[in-house]
């Protein structure tokens, strides 16, 4: 069963994560043939192997980064303005300790819902 928790966290994942990784991705093989993106192509293009994965691991962290800040903003939001977050008259904040830790470990969102699975820990 589907819970209004898990939705969100699909919705998160997709949109937020699974596809700016994949927009960079493609970017790197110069799929994007609009022209404000040829100069980055052609500098991603001029690195080599190892510092073109220094910069995916940027992005990612990036991105993760973001989407981390995006919902902790939004859970301390919902506590200090009173809104509400529903999904399917849920208020998704009821499920949860603190929405921002829901993508983490082996259930969290990033394993579960990100074709990307659980981001890399660097020691």
């Amino acid at each position: 069963m589907t819970t209004s928790l898990d939705r969100l966290g699909k919705l998160v994942m997709q949109r937020l994560r699974d596809e700016p990784f994949e927009f960079f991705e493609k970017l790197t093989q110069g799929h994007w043939k609009g022209p404000s993106l040829q100069r980055l192509h052609r500098d991603l293009r001029s690195l080599s192997p190892e510092q073109l994965q220094i910069v995916r691991r940027c992005v990612r962290f990036a991105v993760d980064e973001g989407i981390h800040s995006f919902l902790f903003g939004l859970q301390e939001a919902c506590e200090k303005e009173k809104l509400e977050l529903r999904i399917q008259g849920d208020n998704v904040l009821d499920l949860t300790d603190g929405l921002h830790g829901e993508l983490f470990t082996e259930d969290g969102w990033q394993a579960r819902f990100s074709k990307f699975g659980e981001a890399p820990r660097e020691d």
